[in-house]
């Protein structure tokens, strides 16, 4: 059993896997797990100073879901620390400050596979619950509704285990409804 229950992260189908503009590497002045919802500043600036095509993110801030332009921490869960330890399981990994990491833009159609820490202690979804969207310190939280929400949206489709070891994670499955662009002005 883990020391840490870490969130966890599976894609089942994502754009992303085939279309690599939406596939970028970023650096958080915080530390960050996988199914972190952030957004991006501009290149090479901030926590990116000097790193060249790095991005700046930063976790979702907002409480009420409506923030457009979404990204989701999805690096390999293979964690190295300075003393060589590996951590094979995926409870574990986190990714420190400073640390450079894969992000994908989640959009309408995209399938996703995230265990319930991904909610923090946020309303879990359900069938009744059957929204989720982006909340505060780069968490996802479920809704009945989301008519009110302008933003990232992805609704609940079930539940399904992610099986690690001879341990059952409690998870859900989402898909992406909406992720609008970023406003220009």
């Amino acid at each position: 059993m883990a020391k840490n229950n870490f969130p966890v992260v599976y894609y089942k189908t994502a754009m992303s896997q085939n279309v690599d503009s939406l596939n970028r590497v970023a650096v958080s002045e915080t530390t960050v797990y996988n199914g972190s919802l952030v957004t991006l500043g501009t290149m090479g600036t901030g926590a990116a100073q000097g790193m060249g095509y790095v991005f700046p993110a930063t976790l979702t801030s907002v409480t009420d879901g409506n923030v457009n332009d979404v990204w989701m921490v999805r690096g390999p869960e293979v964690s190295k620390e300075v003393c060589g330890n590996l951590y094979d399981d995926p409870r574990e990994f986190s990714i420190p400050a400073g640390t450079p990491f894969d992000i994908i833009r989640l959009m309408p159609g995209d399938i996703i596979h995230v265990s319930e820490t991904t909610f923090g202690d946020n309303t879990k979804p359900s069938s009744t619950n059957k929204y989720g969207y982006a909340d505060a310190n780069g968490e996802w939280q479920a809704a009945s509704t989301a008519t009110d929400v302008t933003g990232f949206v992805a609704q609940y489709q079930g539940t399904e285990a992610i099986v690690i070891g001879q341990d059952y994670l409690p998870a859900h499955i989402l898909e992406v409804v909406k992720n609008p662009e970023a406003t220009i002005s």
